[in-house]
């Protein structure tokens, strides 16, 4: 397994705490701790028997912890078997523009204390999708960095819904100005899905080679990568690769910039200004291609 980056593990925690993740091996060892002693408290007291008050003592003991674990057990599986609706109501604001909302309806389901870790996992990253698109691309960061810090996306069923997360990391560092960062995690950041998790690094790959002023590479890799974009990007994000391909084409006003951009209209005003700090010429075609009010992609 590769390691992380040391600077991504460096990355400062979230400032609340509800936005801590305790980490994958934290949250099995207080689960299999307490079952691996209560067993070995049940062998000794089947090999020694213990007679009189102590034995009451500790059969007592052995029921209320084999209880407890059991409760424990029963409630991680069935929030485990439960995908929150809360997620599936955030995602729906966030692509219908709602950023405020949807950033609020994250950071509430997080407060919450009934939220399985692996989901607390999915909610978080994608709370910095939200900070992104809200221009915070450093709280991004530090969002996603403390959701790969947790190891919860090596856990089953969650590698594809995570699968993006060290693409958008690269992105969002490139976003805030640290190219260097962006290309080190570009290359160092584990492949987390073989497949769902290329789309996101095609779009930060693309961003980085138009940051650096390599447009001819830009243009070769949004070309090369569009079939398998179409297939595992987000309509928002592929909306952000286009209006990248549309400025690395040599012609801005040529037929292949106008395709690129033919499907490129912002889903609401403002919806790619995060990619434009900094970059005049990515400004000026954003405010070209803004809509008139808010639409729903």
């Amino acid at each position: 397994m590769r390691a992380l980056p040391a600077d991504l593990l460096d990355c400062p925690r979230p400032l609340a705490l509800a936005q801590h993740l305790p980490s994958r091996a934290r949250t099995a060892a207080a689960l299999w701790i307490p079952l691996a002693g209560s067993v070995a408290l049940g062998v000794i007291a089947a090999l020694r028997p213990i007679s009189g008050v102590p034995g009451l003592v500790l059969i007592v003991a052995l029921g209320i912890t084999a209880l407890a674990i059991l409760r424990a057990v029963s409630l991680r599986v069935r929030r485990a078997a439960v995908w929150p609706l809360e997620l599936d109501e955030a995602l729906g604001l966030y692509r219908a523009g709602d950023l405020a909302a949807a950033a609020a309806r994250l950071d509430a389901l997080l407060a919450g204390p009934r939220l399985h870790p692996a989901y607390r996992a999915a909610a978080l990253a994608w709370r910095a999708q939200v900070a992104l698109r809200q221009s915070d691309a450093a709280w991004a960061v530090v969002l996603w960095a403390e959701v790969m810090r947790s190891g919860h996306w090596r856990a089953a069923g969650l590698r594809r819904v995570l699968a993006g997360v060290p693409g958008m990391l690269a992105l969002a560092a490139a976003a805030e100005g640290d190219l260097a960062r962006a290309r080190r995690w570009l290359t160092q950041l584990p492949v987390l899905d073989a497949q769902w998790g290329m789309g996101a690094r095609l779009l930060a790959t693309v961003y980085l080679a138009l940051r650096e002023g390599d447009r001819p590479a830009a243009r070769r890799l949004a070309r090369e990568g569009w079939p398998m974009a179409c297939a595992t990007l987000a309509p928002a994000e592929l909306r952000a690769l286009r209006t990248l391909a549309a400025l690395a084409e040599p012609d801005p006003d040529g037929p292949a910039a106008r395709t690129w951009r033919e499907g490129a209209r912002p889903g609401w005003p403002g919806e790619l200004d995060y990619l434009a700090r900094g970059w005049p010429a990515l400004t000026t075609l954003l405010r070209a291609s803004d809509p008139p009010g808010r639409a729903v992609p």
